[in-house]
């Protein structure tokens, strides 16, 4: 089940987008907190997790801005987020070290079950990355990937 915008997945973003945490801080914060219940945790509580000051700065005062892009983002048509909670979240994926707690996906997210080739990338690539990304993916998708 994905987790709604109107629900918790503004603390995962939130989280995901927080300074000093990576993927593998973060997956370690899930072990105590769901990301929603982590921000609502004291300064001594968070320092336990091993969260440096600048973490527990951000987390005490979110700056909420930092996720109007991802918001926007998902109101377009076949866009979503699946959290590495999510049923729909590639097994695979979970199983390699520090995985990404959360996956942007643009189209069917019930394909990512299904046999797969990732390209990673940037969320803002330059004009000839987008243009290798997208001639690579073609012939691969052509291939029977």
């Amino acid at each position: 089940m994905m987790v709604s915008v109107a629900s918790s997945l503004k603390y995962w973003l939130l989280l995901l987008r927080a300074p000093g945490i990576g993927s593998k801080t973060f997956l370690n914060t899930l072990d105590s907190y769901q990301p929603e219940q982590l921000f609502k945790q004291s300064h001594s509580r968070l320092a336990v997790l091993g969260l440096k000051d600048q973490s527990i700065d951000f987390i005490k005062n979110p700056d909420w801005t930092l996720i109007e892009q991802d918001l926007d983002w998902l109101k377009q048509q076949g866009n979503s987020v699946l959290t590495i909670n999510d049923a729909l979240y590639p097994y695979q994926l979970k199983q390699i070290d520090n995985p990404p707690p959360l996956l942007f996906v643009r189209g069917n997210e019930h394909i990512l079950s299904q046999r797969q080739i990732a390209i990673v990338g940037s969320r803002n690539p330059s004009a000839s990355g987008l243009q290798t990304a997208t001639a690579f993916a073609k012939s691969l998708s052509q291939a029977g990937f």
